[in-house]
This record gives structure tokens, sequence and C-alpha cells, in this order.
């Protein structure tokens, strides 16, 4: 992705703003409210992988109608979704000022999501790398910040599935000792108990029929939740409360 300008990250967090309250903004209402000109607009959605801006609301749309009819997951997280996306928001507030990382050990599928939601994160200015180097994390230390896991169930057909927990709570436990806020967005089927993570979301469970969907649930959460954070960020209130328990939150 190319390197956006103050002006630029700006029209991005208005748009995501929009999105946050379900609201379709025009091109001429977004120029305005950011005191730029269309063309710069149009100059910004491109770099976000767009044509225009009218590709941009087609794209917008389309993921509105999908939502309505349900062709994504109904149920995203266990419990409230609402109450997850703040607690990821509220996350979201945590890495502000600090180094941030996305854990991308394990499956190769994990890695994909780690580089997206990483990009995703540096739009937001909220400094990330997407790792499983143990000496990037060294080096970043001295200004640690959060650390997210993606905890995605391994069939028990696999083979190293024995090992699967003893090596996230290796990494789990280095984390907290350097300083990390850990956050973890487990799938329904991966253990529940691990050891020093500070904030759990549950992803709800997909019938067995339907095809394995733990990458599309984590992305629509972070999407939301960089929405509710945009949203915040443009109007300066006070994001939903999250209930944390003093082992962790969960949702």
């Amino acid at each position: 992705m190319q390197r956006l300008t103050d002006t630029e990250r700006e029209i991005i967090e208005k748009l995501f703003a929009s999105n946050a309250v379900r609201e379709e903004i025009s091109l001429t209402e977004l120029a305005a409210s950011c005191h730029v000109a269309k063309s710069t607009v149009i100059k910004t959605v491109k770099k976000l992988g767009f044509s225009g801006f009218k590709d941009y609301l087609y794209a917008y749309q389309t993921s509105s109608n999908i939502h309505s009819t349900r062709v994504l997951p109904q149920h995203v997280t266990e419990g409230d979704f609402d109450l997850a996306v703040a607690m990821l928001a509220d996350c979201l507030e945590r890495c502000r000022g600090k180094r941030n990382i996305c854990y991308s050990g394990g499956d190769p599928a994990i890695g994909i999501v780690a580089d997206y939601v990483n990009r995703k994160l540096n739009m937001f200015r909220l400094t990330s790398v997407s790792s499983y180097d143990y000496m990037t994390f060294d080096s970043l230390a001295p200004e640690a910040g959060v650390m997210f896991f993606f905890l995605q169930e391994v069939p028990a057909s696999d083979k190293n599935y024995v090992n699967v927990r003893p090596a996230y709570e290796g990494i789990l436990s280095y984390a907290v000792q350097h300083g990390y806020t850990t956050v973890a967005i487990i799938d329904a089927g991966f253990p529940d108990d691990l050891p020093y993570i500070d904030v759990a979301i549950k992803l709800a469970r997909t019938p067995s029929t339907v095809t394995q969907m733990f990458p599309v649930k984590v992305l629509m959460l972070f999407e939301s939740a960089l929405a509710a954070y945009s949203a915040h960020r443009s109007n300066r209130s006070p994001l939903p409360a999250s209930q944390p328990t003093d082992e962790g939150a969960s949702a």
C-alpha cells in the first residue's frame, strides 16, 4: 500500500466513521468535511485499491447488501458482537504511541490474516509489524504495546495438534514478561483456557456444513473495531464501555 499523507489519513478515517454508523457519505460531503478538493478524495480512495469513488461506493453497497442478506456469518462472536467490537476498539486505543505486533506464527492462513490486520493498523498510525520472530519482539519491547494473536482451531487429525497449546503458552508468556498486552481472537474450537491472555474474544462456532470462516470473522471484527475507533477519534466521544474480568476480558 502506498504511503498516506496526514490529509489522506483524515479522509480514510472519515470514510470509516461514516461506515461505523452505516451512513453512505457522498464525494461532495466527504471533500467538504475534510476541506479538500474532490480530486484529493478520489486520489486517496485509489490508494486503497479502488478505481475511483464510485468503485468504493459500489464495494460499500455490496458489503452492506451481503451483511443484510446474511451471506456472511450471522454470528461473528460468542455473546454480544457490539461488546466484542468495543473491547477490541479499546485495545486499539492502547496501541497508540506504542510498538505493536500481529503474531503471524502457526498456519500460513494466519500469516495472511496477521498481515492484513497489520496493514490496517498502520493505516491508522497504530505502529505495527507482522512477525513471529523473537528478535523482532525483543527490539520492540522497550515500547511494547499490544500483541495480537489469532488462534485458529487446528484439525484433530493434524499430527502436530498436541504441540499447539504448549507453543502458544510459550509465546504468550514471553509477551507478558516483556510488557505486551496480549489480545487473542480465539476460534470456537481452540482451547480457551490459555494463560497469559489479557483480552480474549471468542468467535462463534460455524456449522460444520459451512466452509472455514475464521479469517472472515476476524476481518469483520477488526473492520468494525477500526470503524468504532475512527469514529471515536473523529468525534472524541467515549468508546462504549467494555467490562474486563480479573483474569482478562472475554466476549
